[in-house]
């Protein structure tokens, strides 16, 4: 367990400055390297102190390129000195400087960083007026209606015997992605025509007709094929003469 004692060394710093540092705002690893600045230079009795990069890796537990940011930091705000003219904490050849740093006991030259200030707003918030976007939802009922229909028509016209088949309204959805529902209808009349005097046995199973391999429906789909129009309602039917 830790026992610091006084008498086994100390860092003479005035009350004044103390005082001053516990007014001024200093970011967090500027101040673990400025406190280790201390420590290097009133540690010692000295007013300067050469420290290279590895002695502040080792006193402060921080990598190269953060302390390099918290002395430049502590140099914009005029609170440490640095003798020399080396612009960079590195030569060229990637080896460290040995850099005299002080510290700036003048606190009244120091460039104080600005408070943080919170700005709340007299007004609240206002919502957005602007309507959300709505997907309508999907009429999966009219989905499953026309397959339906379809399967239903086959069933009547071409033979009324084959069972209930789930494959043959899946592959009806499918094709009805590309083709309608009217041609669908028109490829199962001519198909009619064609197969009308087989027997029941010999006729195609709907899932087979409308099957995703053979597609027999497209040899029996009709030419330049128009869906049949609505006629028009007489608008005076049901009228008294």
């Amino acid at each position: 367990m830790a026992n610091p004692q006084k008498e086994n060394g100390y860092t003479a710093i005035a009350n004044e400055i103390m005082e001053a540092l516990a007014k001024t705002r200093i970011p967090g690893q500027a101040r673990q390297v400025l406190d280790f600045i201390l420590r290097k230079t009133y540690g010692w009795n000295k007013k300067e102190s050469v420290v290279s990069l590895p002695e502040f890796v080792e006193g402060t537990g921080l990598s190269k390129v953060a302390i390099c940011k918290s002395l430049n930091k502590l140099l914009d705000m005029n609170i440490i000195t640095k003798l020399g003219n080396a612009k960079s904490h590195f030569t060229k050849l990637g080896n460290d400087y040995s850099i005299t740093y002080g510290f700036q006991k003048q606190y009244k030259l120091w460039k104080t960083l600005p408070k943080k200030v919170t700005f709340f707003s007299r007004y609240p918030k206002r919502k957005s007026t602007l309507p959300k976007k709505v997907t309508p939802p999907l009429n999966t009922k009219k989905i499953k209606q026309i397959p339906l229909e379809i399967y239903n028509f086959y069933k009547t016209e071409i033979n009324p015997l084959k069972k209930s088949s789930t494959r043959a309204k899946e592959n009806i959805t499918y094709y009805l992605k590309k083709y309608s529902k009217e041609q669908l209808i028109a490829s199962i009349k001519n198909y009619k025509t064609v197969c009308k005097d087989d027997e029941p046995k010999y006729k195609k199973d709907p899932a087979n007709f409308f099957g995703k391999n053979d597609r027999y429906f497209i040899d029996y789909l009709p030419e330049n094929f128009e869906p049949p129009k609505k006629e028009a309602e007489d608008p005076f039917k049901g009228c008294d003469n």
